[in-house]
């Protein structure tokens, strides 16, 4: 396999896109299909839909042709890689919604070529390359001699100190040939690509990447409810306990855990832990504790505010500096807040447009919830009403609440 080879990406998102401009930069010839009509709109005009990757970094592989966008897959009878990197969430009842790549799936079983190696980036429960991917191809095309790989994303938006680049690449194969390959278009554009024993260790790993995260923050959040109704500064705690040179690694409280892994990735594991005649009663604790927090913090919050009164929630994001709002602790107190008849504004210039509504720019509001580090000291100097701060990051200003 040569540097030129024809490399579709299945997704065009968070994951999908920036995957596909590292390797197009790195040589390889690109298509990434993207199905969201709006979304492939966007690509095509050369505008970005997610905030890692710049208008002018995809205008510069669409006008060089190293890289193009399709919304239709035509472009998998050519493609000598295939990458998946669409949308594994969970159902109405807590189970993996697979419907993306069941679909994905599909469509390579009509159109790829035999010999295409087959990568797997969305996250799912382990045995997902073997059982959804690998077995459902090869019963309907048992004469495909496809290589089927698992390399699990490890994207975070909105980080500028890690990327494609500089962040170690896992990946697995049930076959030497598809994890050489696998390694082979990887390493054109990581600096460090790690093969691991089989497909299913690497789909587990990633599962405890994020199993790990959600469990200390359930912890630190839990800390931070015992120091809220004792009166101590929970930041001063996690301070002082980080002190510590060996046995501590310190997590932050917040309103909450959203995104599309930390609060998915872990109920993959739950589920499958459960198939396997198991359990994972810690992570599905874990869970309702952090939900348990953004309801806490909502009821404090009621208590604090008259019915007439006005609040706005400075942060929509699931995180600082991200318009991606899924799974976010913000939508979830600004549906319970205003379930108790409150009025209930929204401050995010990422965000910018939700629920048919803009960000509130005015801080004309009874109490202020200060859930990312969007204003200045100067701003929030000037602001009369109580401050509910959740960053830790208000330090000597009056009427400022920690929870």
């Amino acid at each position: 396999m040569s540097l030129g080879t024809k490399v579709v990406v299945i997704g065009q998102g968070y994951v999908g896109l920036p995957l596909a401009l590292e390797a197009a930069k790195s040589g390889w010839r690109v298509t990434g299909i993207e199905i969201d009509t709006e979304k492939f709109s966007l690509l095509s005009k050369g505008i970005s839909p997610i905030e890692d990757v710049s208008d002018s970094q995809l205008q510069d592989s669409l006008q060089d042709n190293s890289y193009v966008v399709n919304q239709t897959f035509e472009s998998l009878g050519q493609a000598d890689i295939i990458v998946i990197c669409v949308p594994t969430p969970l159902d109405f009842d807590g189970k993996p919604q697979l419907a993306p790549l069941r679909d994905v799936v599909a469509e390579i079983i009509k159109a790829a070529p035999d010999q295409a190696l087959i990568i797997n980036e969305s996250t799912s429960y382990p045995g997902t390359v073997r059982e959804e991917i690998e077995a459902k191809i090869l019963k309907a095309r048992p004469s495909s001699q496809m290589l089927f790989v698992a390399a699990p994303e490890r994207v975070d938006p909105g980080n500028s100190k890690f990327n494609h680049r500089n962040t170690p690449r896992i990946i697995g194969s049930d076959s030497s040939e598809g994890a050489r390959k696998a390694k082979e278009f990887y390493g054109s554009f990581c600096e460090e690509v790690i093969v691991c024993a089989d497909s299913i260790t690497v789909e587990m790993a990633k599962l405890l990447e994020n199993s790990y995260r959600l469990v200390n923050i359930a912890l630190i959040n839990e800390i931070a409810e015992i120091c809220a109704i004792s009166n101590i500064d929970v930041r001063q705690v996690i301070a002082a306990a980080q002190t510590k040179p060996f046995g501590f690694m310190a997590f932050k409280p917040g309103l909450g855990v959203g995104g599309h892994c930390i609060p998915v990735d872990p109920m993959y594991l739950a589920w499958y832990a459960q198939k396997m005649g198991s359990d994972a009663s810690l992570i599905e604790l874990s869970s309702n504790v952090n939900h348990k927090r953004t309801q806490n913090i909502s009821r404090r919050i009621r208590d604090l505010v008259p019915l007439e009164g006005r609040i706005l929630v400075v942060g929509l994001g699931y995180k600082a500096q991200t318009r991606d709002t899924r799974e976010s602790p913000s939508l979830e107190l600004i549906h319970s807040l205003r379930k108790e008849g409150l009025k209930v504004l929204w401050q995010d210039s990422f965000v910018g447009q939700w629920n048919g509504e803009s960000s509130e720019e005015s801080l004309d509001v009874d109490l202020l919830v200060y859930v990312h580090p969007y204003l200045t000291v100067a701003d929030l100097g000037k602001f009369k009403g109580i401050i509910v701060d959740l960053t830790g990051t208000l330090k000597g200003l009056q009427r400022v609440l920690s929870f």
